[in-house]
């Protein structure tokens, strides 16, 4: 795969098949407002905002500033890390997963890329809402949060050729 940053074209897969290129990823597309707030059966999350991204669509790229998650409603989405040599796709998620937490979480920038892998939609999950659920945490709860969320950091780097 390429390596995909802000001045490399976007390549994506229109309905028909064809292909087209743009120059701006879906993070920077208008998102579609949805009249009525859907709720995650398991999250309780009240997430009015959804993004549609095409097959191959960037829905955002690694060493960006984080401040939203997505909850994947349809569709499944690439996570790629760059390194010194090609991209390495380290997993893919599915509708039910939620993606892009990490850096709301810690504060840290956006660790990975994530790309559509076919046709995805996804609600946006605002800072604010992730920091509501974090400040109802226990301590104990947060301590745990923040010693995974630097281990996955950690495997991430190793991975991208910039460890250990």
């Amino acid at each position: 795969m390429t390596r995909v940053n802000r001045s490399t074209p976007v390549t994506s897969y229109t309905r028909s098949g064809s292909i087209k290129n743009t120059d701006m990823p879906a993070h920077n597309a208008a998102p579609t407002q949805n009249k009525s707030y859907h709720t995650s059966p398991s999250l309780n999350l009240n997430v009015p905002e959804v993004r549609e991204l095409a097959p191959e669509q960037v829905l955002f790229l690694q060493g960006e500033p984080a401040d939203t998650a997505y909850y994947i409603e349809t569709g499944e989405i690439d996570i790629m890390v760059q390194g010194l040599g090609p991209d390495k796709k380290i997993a893919t998620l599915k509708a039910g997963e939620i993606v892009g937490e990490m850096g709301v979480i810690d504060g840290d920038f956006r660790s990975a890329t994530a790309i559509a892998k076919t046709k995805t939609r996804v609600r946006v999950i605002d800072r604010k809402v992730i920091t509501d659920m974090l400040n109802s945490a226990t301590p104990g709860v947060k301590a745990l949060l923040n010693s995974m969320m630097q281990r996955l950091r950690d495997a991430n780097t190793k991975l991208s050729g910039g460890g250990r």
